[in-house]
């Protein structure tokens, strides 16, 4: 007999849900689980370890597309720690450039007061830049 999680036990020891669960796998983030006689999916122990690094990686702001990359150089036995860090160096960079964005439109608010726009002028304007 092959031992491993189902789904259910994976779900309950991660704390993430089965749906969840099944899109990794269609991302090919998790292994292809073997099959019960009954064809229930069982997972490796150590999938729990490659869901701990699936939240953080979430956390920190990468996409599935990306995880499932990092993932997919792991398993060809090359380390993925250089690329990991240079896509975590741009979300850095993307996060610097969007917080003086968000910065440069609160410090300009009072520059909008009283427009109109479609929306919000405070946001259309790009950091109260609109044309009166």
């Amino acid at each position: 007999m092959v031992e491993g999680l189902t789904v259910g036990e994976l779900s309950a020891k991660s704390g993430i849900g089965r749906k969840a669960l099944r899109l990794y796998e269609a991302h090919r983030i998790l292994p292809t689980p073997h099959r019960t006689q009954a064809g229930y999916r069982l997972y490796p122990s150590d999938t729990l370890d490659v869901l701990t690094f699936v939240g953080r990686a979430r956390r920190l702001g990468l996409t599935l597309v990306e995880i499932a990359h990092i993932v997919a150089l792991r398993r060809a036995g090359s380390p993925p720690c250089g690329h990991v860090r240079r896509l975590l160096e741009q979300k850095a960079s993307d996060l610097e450039s969007m917080l003086r964005e968000l910065r440069r439109t609160l410090n300009t608010w009072h520059a909008t007061d009283g427009l109109t726009a479609i929306i919000c002028p405070h946001i259309e304007g790009k950091g109260g830049s609109i044309a009166r």
